[in-house]
């Protein structure tokens, strides 16, 4: 897809990127539920009506979590779970297994 003057890049989905996320414990530190899915950080920036965001921005939580996190929003979610979860997506997409989200990162940075 080319990249046109207000439209955005085609969705960014790596599998093994999310089944590498899906791998780890929920992001809650005191968590230890075994039912995880894959949480993906929105912001203005990288989403918008009806679009997900990349993978690279992918969390591991669990389903009760999961549900908090939309209930109760992104800030109130990290500060009430003392939990950095944009730092935690951006070091778990720093060591995915995945080479095609890391020949990605490589070529943004």
């Amino acid at each position: 897809m080319k990249r046109k003057m207000g439209v955005r890049m085609e969705h960014r989905k790596w599998a093994r990127h999310r089944a590498f996320v899906r791998s780890f414990p929920c992001a809650v530190r005191s968590c230890r539920r075994p039912d995880i899915q894959v949480h993906h950080m929105r912001s203005a920036a990288n989403s918008g009506t009806g679009l997900k965001p990349s993978d690279i921005y992918a969390v591991p939580l669990c389903t009760l979590h999961h549900k908090e996190f939309h209930d109760i929003g992104a800030g109130r979610f990290q500060e009430l779970h003392h939990a950095n979860l944009w730092e935690y997506a951006a070091q778990l997409a720093a060591k995915s297994p995945d080479k095609r989200m890391q020949e990605y990162l490589n070529a943004r940075s």
